[in-house]
């Protein structure tokens, strides 16, 4: 004889609760590791933000020392370790057009031959700005580096 009231049986509730209860574990462990990625974001950062820092100090300078030079920083929870390298950039020697590539007769060809009359000393001494932040996360070190050039800024 049916029953006239209707109600879960055992199986059903326990079948709910056990797909509840993989529906959290898999929110909670998704949390965890959103938690992680934005501590991870948060730390390159302050990483790239203490490169430009330091690159900001460089490139205020006139001409920068030819140097490397390194200390570490403590910012917030992270520890950080940063290097600047100057180093003078070496330019290609530039060698005139041959002559038969030039022809007088062409529009223009007269900017390409002033372009062959200059002195190679007559360029402004150009360097190369290095700064590289390294810091560990776990076991695996991480590295941000930037790079800038700068030219002599005095103008003889």
């Amino acid at each position: 004889m049916p029953s006239k009231y209707r109600a879960f049986t055992f199986i059903e509730v326990i079948t709910a609760l056990a797909i509840v209860a993989i529906a959290l574990a898999v929110l909670i462990r998704l949390h965890i590791f959103s938690i992680n990625l934005t501590d991870r974001a948060e730390t390159t950062t302050q990483a790239v933000l203490l490169a430009e820092e330091k690159m900001t100090e460089m490139l205020a300078q006139p001409l920068p020392k030819l140097q490397t030079a390194g200390s570490s920083e403590r910012r917030g929870n992270h520890h950080f370790h940063w290097q600047t390298e100057i180093t003078d950039l070496v330019t290609p020697t530039l060698v005139p057009l041959p002559s038969d590539l030039i022809n007088p007769a062409q529009a223009g060809t007269q900017s390409l031959r002033d372009l062959t009359d200059f002195n190679q000393a007559d360029l402004a001494p150009l360097r190369r700005i290095r700064i590289m932040v390294n810091w560990y996360e776990g076991r695996h070190q991480k590295q941000v580096s930037l790079t800038s050039y700068i030219a002599d800024r005095h103008i003889p």
